[in-house]
């Protein structure tokens, strides 16, 4: 039934005439909460309802009145949301300032600009209704107007909509307290944006350590060519957040090595293609002759490599969890400094973790966790004179998930262990913290869970790795202390299956002996996530949340 409303949605709206507006793409932004939303992800909607806002508008509350007004009426068949593209309002003034605004409609922060320069919106107050499946603009006007009903009664009953009554482009008769000012873009096109001095040392910074001959990336940033051939896939993933890749919320904790692209980056990416991509004049390429070294082992030959026997991968079909033991040769205790896995086939290995077994057992549930592997994590040294043991007693169990790849391949997974000479002063040790298990309904968007531990002794927290499935969509982690108070420490609005992190702490975080580390997090079963196999499936699953500490 579904399907046969969308598609009837899609015959009806080419009668509509937008040939004078814009077509924006896919989107996505983070509310003024720090929620993920993506348009492409709302196609159960007839249509998005955008109104602009800005927190030194005076019209402001009334913008926060009309919106809620027409959520009520009509939230079942449009997904509404106001625009904040004025970058000097942050998050907690916004809040601040629609503290009316009803808890299910979000304010979307376009602090980069990107989105209200696609819509070419001049004012707060403007409302736009878009096509949730490509983010076409059916209707642009006031948010106060009439009209604004008037166009979706008609795209709820299929007829015409009535004229938009803004044009685009124009910017006069605007109050100033509640015009849209386009500095960076006002600035790029009067200055122009060179492309040696401005754009490259951001794609250096950004993403040639993966887009470059060998790397992990599918394409290489080689050069000026494949990167102008290439900009309209950059321009989506920028406006989709889609990379670069492990996205945090920046406003939460304080982390290390975030690889995300900042307000004036994104500036200036997506106007230099906007620009056509250009080249400099007379200039030399500084991308042509950029040479990123990708060593088997970045920290150097290990001390000892463990290997897998050799598995063939089939060409298609889900894979339930591989583990092969390798025995531990090593006839000695052995205390490891640094540990680096190196994936056989990184196409087909879409995380690995290695546990520590009794010899001779072939029993995983009698296992203890050692570390773990996703795309893009990066060898792990530990810090402050700490490390892990490897008991000659013991033997190393690898648990392998596979995913296919549409033809038969093999992998041969690698761990190399560097080793201390004497046993370090601390311990490190990676803490799980578990949900045993929890059901998913069929269809359910935002299915809710978390898991909890506290924990009874002083400890010193270094890094957290989330880790969720295909269904998987957010994820925070927040201590609760002793005395009653909380801290977030991370938030992950948009989780990535694809992309699994460790995120270190910029400095290891001291936690008193009674804290409760809880981590929740929401899963998406719905049609409308993409990487969903089946919606109708009630979806149960053991979710592990790890913590690297050093426990007092």
């Amino acid at each position: 039934m579904s399907r046969l409303r969308l598609f009837l949605t899609a015959l009806l709206f080419p009668l509509i005439a937008t040939a004078q507006l814009p077509r924006v793409g896919d989107f996505a932004l983070l509310d003024h909460r720090g929620a993920f939303h993506q348009m492409s992800r709302l196609s159960n909607k007839q249509a998005i309802v955008l109104i602009t806002q800005s927190n030194a508008c005076a019209r402001t509350p009334a913008i926060v009145q009309r919106i809620n007004a027409l959520h009520e009426n009509k939230a079942e068949d449009f997904a509404f949301a106001l625009l904040n593209s004025t970058p000097q309002d942050d998050r907690a003034a916004v809040i601040q300032a629609t503290q009316s605004l009803r808890p299910e409609i979000p304010v979307l922060m376009d602090t980069a600009q990107s989105i209200a320069e696609s819509l070419g919106a001049n004012q707060a107050g403007e409302a736009f209704v878009l096509n949730p499946e490509n983010s076409q603009v059916l209707w642009r006007g006031a948010a106060a107007s009439a009209d604004l009903e008037r166009a979706l009664a008609a795209i709820e009953s299929g007829q015409s909509l009535p004229a938009s009554s803004t044009v685009a482009g124009t910017r006069t008769g605007i109050e100033s307290d509640c015009a849209i000012v386009y500095s960076a873009k006002d600035r790029h096109e009067l200055e122009g944006i060179s492309y040696a001095a401005d754009v490259v040392p951001i794609l250096e910074r950004r993403c040639v350590s993966c887009h470059n001959e060998g790397g992990i990336a599918p394409w290489a940033m080689s050069g000026h060519q494949m990167v102008q051939g290439w900009s309209p896939m950059i321009r989506e993933t920028i406006l989709t957040r889609r990379m670069p890749p492990g996205q945090v919320d920046m406003e939460v904790g304080q982390l290390k090595g975030v690889n995300e692209l900042t307000a004036a980056e994104q500036q200036i990416l997506l106007h230099w293609i906007a620009m056509g991509s250009p080249m400099d004049a007379n200039e030399a390429d500084p991308l042509s002759t950029l040479s990123v070294a990708n060593p088997q082992w970045p920290l150097g030959e290990p001390d000892h490599i463990l290997t897998i026997e050799p598995q063939t991968i089939p060409a298609t079909g889900l894979l339930d969890y591989f583990y092969a033991t390798v025995v531990n040769e090593l006839g000695e205790d052995k205390w490891i400094r640094q540990i680096d896995f190196n994936p056989g086939n990184r196409a087909v290995v879409h995380h690995a973790a290695a546990y520590l077994i009794d010899k001779g057992s072939t029993d995983p549930r009698g296992r203890s966790y050692l570390l773990g592997w996703t795309p893009g994590r990066t060898p792990v040294e530990f810090p402050d004179n700490s490390g892990q043991l490897l008991p000659a007693s013991k033997d190393v169990l690898l648990e392998l998930h596979y995913t296919t790849v549409g033809y038969e391949t093999t992998d041969q997974t690698q761990i190399g262990l560097y080793f201390w000479d004497e046993p370090p002063e601390n311990v490190m040790r990676d803490e799980p913290i578990v949900n045993a298990m929890f059901r998913i309904p069929p269809y359910e968007a935002n299915y809710q869970t978390q898991a909890s531990r506290v924990f009874e002794n002083d400890i010193l927290l270094y890094a957290l790795t989330p880790h969720m499935h295909y269904r998987g969509k957010d994820m925070r982690y927040t201590a609760i202390y002793p005395d009653g108070t909380s801290e977030m420490l991370l938030s992950v609005p948009n989780y990535q299956f694809a992309w699994q992190y460790v995120y270190d702490l910029a400095e290891p975080k001291a936690l008193p002996a009674g804290t409760r580390i809880v981590v929740s997090g929401s899963f998406d079963n719905s049609a409308q996530n993409p990487f969903n196999p089946d919606p109708l499936w009630k979806y149960g699953l053991v979710s592990r949340l790890m913590m690297r500490c050093l426990l007092g």
